[in-house]
């Protein structure tokens, strides 16, 4: 049986963003977005597969390691209080001499985990901060994609504010269905 899943980025969307820093490179600067906890128990117990798809481009670029972004990775799911169905990380710095396949926007990460859980895109959702990740969802064709961003020119199914919102509109289709 196909399962349904939700792909979601991971800085900026799930943990906070540090202040005039593009990447996260401590421990302790890792902070959950306010009712991220919350919001995500509830979409898994909605029944989706919870899949981190996301871009640690400051790996690449050597200024952290590998294993410090799986250690952020394991805090993030410390404060959840639970572990996500899968994360997919690209480590790659965008070089126009590299062609990975697995940086957002190239699908291989996405693909790899339709095929390793056997999901249903057609049932499925992205939920992502930056519009530049929605080239993603269009090359897969998931059901819909959320922009938790304030915008007026997105591709975005859907612009909300927080994942409470993304909640609600997944309620509804879940009742309606």
């Amino acid at each position: 049986m196909k399962k349904k899943a939700i792909f979601l980025d991971r800085d900026g969307t799930i943990n906070a963003l540090v202040p005039n820093k593009p990447f996260i490179d401590n421990l302790d600067d890792v902070k959950l977005l306010p009712y991220v906890k919350e919001w995500l128990k509830k979409l898994k117990s909605m029944g989706y597969l919870l899949i981190v798809i996301t871009n640690q481009t400051w790996v690449g670029a050597g200024y952290y390691t590998k294993e410090l972004a799986e250690s952020i990775n394991d805090k993030i799911q410390t404060l959840l209080w639970f572990k996500f169905d899968a994360i997919y990380s690209c480590y790659h710095y965008p070089d126009p001499n590299c062609s990975c396949g697995c940086r957002k926007p190239a699908t291989w990460n996405v693909e790899k985990a339709i095929k390793d859980f056997n999901i249903d895109v057609k049932q499925s959702y992205f939920v992502w901060d930056k519009e530049k990740d929605i080239l993603t969802w269009k090359k897969v064709w998931c059901k819909a994609t959320f922009l938790i961003w304030e915008s007026t020119n997105t591709e975005a199914n859907y612009v909300v504010k927080n994942f409470k919102q993304v909640v609600d509109i997944l309620e509804k289709d879940f009742w309606n269905t």
